[in-house]
C-alpha cells in the first residue's frame, strides 16, 4: 500500500521546518515557533495591528498578543505605537 498525497507532503513540510529550525538555532535563534514564520512573512509588506495578527493565525486578539509579545522578547519584532 502506499503513502497518501497528503501524508507525504505533511511529511516534507515537517522536515523543511525542522531543518529550517535547526539553521536558525545555529544562528542563535532558539526560540522560534513555526507560527512566528506566517507573522514575519505578513509583516514584510508592512505594520500589522493585534488584529491582523490574530485574523492571520485564527486566533483571538489574547492569543495573538500573547504571541506578538513572545516574538518581541525573542527580538524578532519591534512594536511601534
Amino acid at each position: 500500500m502506499s503513502t497518501p498525497l497528503a501524508r507525504l507532503l505533511a511529511m516534507a513540510y515537517r522536515h523543511l521546518i525542522d531543518g529550517l529550525h535547526a539553521r536558525l538555532a545555529e544562528h542563535g535563534y532558539t526560540d522560534v515557533r513555526p507560527a512566528y514564520g506566517y507573522v514575519l512573512l505578513a509583516v514584510r509588506e508592512g505594520p500589522m495591528t493585534g488584529v491582523d495578527v490574530a485574523a492571520l493565525l485564527g486566533t483571538t486578539k489574547q492569543a495573538a498578543a500573547k504571541q506578538l509579545d513572545a516574538m518581541e522578547r525573542a527580538g524578532l519584532i519591534a512594536r511601534t505605537t
